[in-house]
């Protein structure tokens, strides 16, 4: 239906973003040397934007897997039952490997796109 995949969407967003944010800060606070970010270019921004893009998808690619082959389950004759049956059947079918089919192009798209979106926050914030 119109909510399939919704379980698993909700539990990768909801500690993914949480860990990302965390990790956007640290990292500017590492990069920074403290607390005061302030003074930090846009490369650095970028650096940390893209740190922080990729510690959500390693966090949490494996329920995106599961969403994924969910929503693309037949409607009529589905192959799973939920979230928990489509986990225990990709793990079955292809092993940890295949919790993480497709992570490499991921990352490639997810540190530069959390990099320009960080950017662009952090310039949006500073004009307001």
């Amino acid at each position: 239906g119109l909510f399939k995949g919704l379980v698993p969407t909700m539990a990768r967003e909801i500690p993914g973003n949480a860990l990302m944010f965390g990790v956007y800060e640290a990292t500017k606070q590492f990069i920074a040397g403290g607390q005061d970010t302030s003074e930090l270019g846009r490369g650095s921004l970028i650096l940390a934007g893209g740190v922080a893009g990729a510690a959500f998808w390693g966090s949490v690619y494996p329920t995106d897997v599961v969403k994924s082959k969910l929503q693309v389950d037949d409607f009529k004759n589905p192959k799973y039952s939920g979230s928990m049956d489509a986990f225990k059947k990709i793990l079955a079918a292809d092993g940890a490997r295949g919790l993480y089919r497709g992570f490499g192009p991921a990352m490639a798209r997810s540190v530069p796109a959390n990099g320009a979106c960080f950017l662009a926050y952090e310039v949006t914030r500073s004009l307001l």
